[in-house]
Parts: structure tokens; sequence; C-alpha cells
């Protein structure tokens, strides 16, 4: 499952510190970054001209010019526990082959009804992908990442979960167990990655040894954490609902925005 999940992943550094991660996906023929907004609004809030992105194990990172890089949705966040929080991050169309030499972007427009209905239905073991700060230490020195910094929720942790709603928003609550069995107390830097079901097959009436993983499909996004209790933390993220059918909306409506504003401008 996590061999599934690594080409899609991806996180942003910011002078050698890890701001945030994210997935890389298209959707209506869109190629971009889905990730938080917070995570979107802290990077923009350094004044930096550039931001590097990690491309792949070898190779960590990929320097992209701040002002070429678009938010489309910039939804308002409420409040920092329920936002929404949500941000697509379309990427310049000159240097999405580059990215696509070294990494893949999870297309959400196949069997869109299919993904949906299998991700929305009751939550099982879930991995979240992202960069864990607290692994992480120097990003821009090779052999300091560990490879991805995945934190794999369901294979650790993932022991109760439940879902909310709140408009046309839908909310994970993962709940994770920490600093127990080498997992981290805290899950900074995880913000903004993705939530990915892992679907499990087993025959009937047989052991575990006859289990198989049938797919691995793209939830949504990480952006809260919430304070430790009793040994516990729960990670909120957006969910299928807000992946499959409100995003492509939403994406759709941020286009039109800009298209309209560049024509103003011109």
């Amino acid at each position: 499952a996590l061999k599934e999940v690594r080409p899609f992943s991806t996180f942003f550094v910011l002078e050698g510190q890890v701001a945030g991660s994210g997935t890389f996906v298209s959707i209506s023929g869109i190629f971009g970054i889905l990730t938080a907004k917070h995570v979107w609004d802290h990077i923009v809030a350094q004044g930096k001209p550039t931001v590097a992105i990690q491309v792949s194990d070898r190779r960590h990172l990929f320097s992209i010019d701040l002002s070429l890089l678009i938010p489309v949705l910039n939804l308002p966040r409420k409040t920092s526990a329920f936002g929404p929080d949500h941000e697509f991050i379309k990427l310049p169309d000159r240097d999405v082959g580059r990215i696509a030499a070294l990494k893949s972007f999870y297309n959400l427009d196949i069997n869109r009804l299919r993904r949906f209905n299998q991700t929305n239905g009751p939550l099982g073991t879930c991995i979240v992908a992202g960069a864990l700060a607290s692994m992480s230490r120097s990003v821009t020195e090779p052999g300091f990442v560990r490879e991805m910094l995945v934190v794999r929720v369901g294979g650790i942790v993932l022991e109760r979960s439940r879902r909310k709603r709140n408009g046309k928003f839908d909310y994970w609550e993962l709940e994770a167990k920490i600093d127990t069995n080498g997992a981290p107390k805290s899950f900074g830097g995880v913000s903004g990655g993705g939530v990915w079901r892992v679907l499990v097959d087993k025959k009937a009436g047989a052991g575990l040894e006859t289990s198989r993983i049938s797919a691995v499909l793209f939830g949504g996004v990480a952006f809260y954490q919430s304070a430790p209790r009793k040994g516990w933390r729960f990670i909120r993220s957006h969910g299928a609902i807000t992946t499959y059918k409100v995003l492509p909306k939403l994406l759709k409506v941020g286009l039109q925005k800009i298209s309209k504003r560049r024509g103003r401008l011109l």
C-alpha cells in the first residue's frame, strides 16, 4: 500500500524546513497539488520567491517560482479546526512534464462515482501520507529524509474513526495513538497530506493469511490534529464527499474567476 501511495505524495520545503505536505493530482485536465489552505497561506506568508517540492527519494527537491503557482479554490477558513481547509495549487504547464517524469498525478476523474462509493463506506484502514516535521530535520541534505516519511495511521494506530458533515464539506477523524511503539508524539508537517483508504479482501471463513489489498484509493486531505488526550490524538481531514463531489465544482468556479480576472487585466 505504501508503495502505491509514494508516487503521488510530496511535501513543501522552505529554507530546508518542511512546510507541509500535498498530493499530486489531476482533475478536469488540470495538474496540481492538493493540499491544505493553511499550508499554502503559511508558504506565501514567508515572503520567499521560491518554494521547493519533493519529487523523488533520490533527487529530493524541485524548486518553483512562487509567482507561477496558482491557488484555485481560495476558500475562506472559518476555523482552524474545521476550515474548510482545502486548496488546489495549479502547477505551471512547463513544469508538469518534468515532474511527471519522476512522480505520478492521481487522476480524480477516473471512475469518480465508483471511487466515491468505495471511499465513502465505513472507514477501515487508512494511510496518511506526509512529511513528519519531527523526523525530517534538514531535508536539503541527502540521507536525512528517510525515504518518503509516510505516517501509516492504519497500520500503527487507526483503531477508531468517525465521520462528520458540516454543510457541503465532510470530515474524517482518524484516532491515532501517540508515542507508542515508535509512533510520533505530533503529526506536524503532515498537514495537507493525502488520506488513502486501503481496501482489503479476505476469503470467507479463511484466516488473515488469505487477505490481500484490492485497492488503495485517495480519500481526502489531512489538515488538523487535536491536542493529545490519554495517549491519543485524532487527525481530521476532508473526506470523500469533499474530494469527489465538492472539489470538481469548486475547481470549475475558481478557474472561471481566475480567467475573468486575467481578462480584465488584459
